[in-house]
């Protein structure tokens, strides 16, 4: 029973918030891409261009430490899907990053249409929360009935 509750609270868990990470990270990467677009000034696109490289590296260093306690089939495919649309989402940010630079108005043009890779990779982020709420909740169903099957037979034998 103890290795069940130390599976939820040592494992499935901390996946929750590693992932609530990784997307808090692309929320404000798209923040900062839209502030880049917004900015005139060079000093202010600089700053905020700066963000969105940063949120985004550690957008790529939360999924990474996810990856390392990945420990099911279906999790891991989770997690490549998750990875396919982030890699897809990235380099359209990085193409809006750069023409935001020479085009404003194109560049606002593309970001309105990378509004689907973003929703992609929210929802695959979604899926991976799902997954490791669902993996706890069996895990802790698991615990309690190893305790019931226990408390049973200690009321037997007494």
């Amino acid at each position: 029973m103890a290795s069940e509750t130390d599976q939820v609270v040592d494992h499935w868990l901390p996946n929750v918030e590693l992932i609530m990470q990784a997307n808090q990270q692309l929320q404000q990467a798209r923040i900062a891409m839209m502030n880049h677009m917004l900015s005139s000034l060079e000093d202010d696109m600089l700053k905020q261009e700066n963000a969105v490289l940063l949120n985004w590296s550690n957008f790529f260093l939360s999924m990474t430490n996810y990856s390392k306690t990945i420990s099911t089939d279906e999790d891991r495919q989770l997690y490549e899907a998750a990875m396919q649309s982030a890699d897809q989402y990235y380099d359209m940010n990085y193409r809006i990053l750069n023409l935001s630079k020479e085009n404003k108005e194109t560049a606002k043009l593309l970001y309105r249409e990378d509004v689907s890779k973003f929703e992609a990779i929210g929802s695959d982020l979604a899926k991976i929360v799902e997954y490791n709420q669902h993996m706890a909740t069996e895990t802790g169903r698991s615990s309690q009935r190893i305790y019931d099957k226990g408390s049973l037979l200690n009321m037997i034998i007494v």
